[in-house]
């Protein structure tokens, strides 16, 4: 009986198997792709197409990318993160070398005052990772720049126009009290 691998990549001149273009021997060899606009939301596609970088490394940076929100530094454990994607804590130290050689992060160790080490701190470079948010071009200027759109925008507003007298009664009282003179 013969294993799979035997069937698939066999060398016999009359194999019909699809001949592939070829890989270099190692992923550090791979030339870097481009970035020509393309993404996969919200990530950049000359990312995600890097073959430099593990798979792995490539969803850990996923995942920090999205913890760090809009550019914060990320102070967490190398156990931590294992456990988010499922690999060792050596995995993970292979991971960030990984990514930091290519240029995606740098990371430190934290300590406390005993120099114990606690942690890691990590910066990411979040302009390779994720595509650039296009500021949102608003098609007429709005009156009041701190209102939201929809406060800006929303007619629907019940106004009574006619002024009580009762209202306006108590106004011209408080008025005098005070010793204002304004016609209201």
């Amino acid at each position: 009986m013969q294993h799979v691998s035997h069937i698939l990549f066999s060398t016999s001149a009359n194999s019909t198997r699809k001949v592939f273009p070829t890989i270099p021997s190692s992923r550090a060899e791979a030339i870097e792709p481009e970035d020509n606009g393309t993404f996969i939301l919200p990530m950049k596609q000359s990312f995600m197409k890097n073959r430099r970088i593990m798979d792995s490394t490539a969803r850990m940076l996923a995942m920090l990318a999205g913890w760090a929100g809009h550019g914060q530094a990320l102070e967490t454990t190398q156990g931590i993160v294992a456990r988010h994607i499922g690999k060792s804590v050596r995995t993970v130290q292979r991971m960030l070398l990984d990514a930091w050689r290519e240029g995606y992060l740098t990371y430190a160790y934290t300590k406390n005052r005993r120099g114990m080490i606690t942690g890691i701190r990590v910066f990411l470079r979040l302009q390779r990772i994720l595509k650039e948010k296009k500021p949102v071009v608003s098609a007429r200027k709005r009156r009041n720049p701190g209102a939201t759109p929809v406060a800006d925008t929303n007619r629907n507003i019940d106004i009574k126009r006619e002024k009580d007298p009762e209202i306006m009664a108590r106004l011209e009282r408080f008025a005098q009290s005070a010793g204002l003179a304004i016609p209201i």
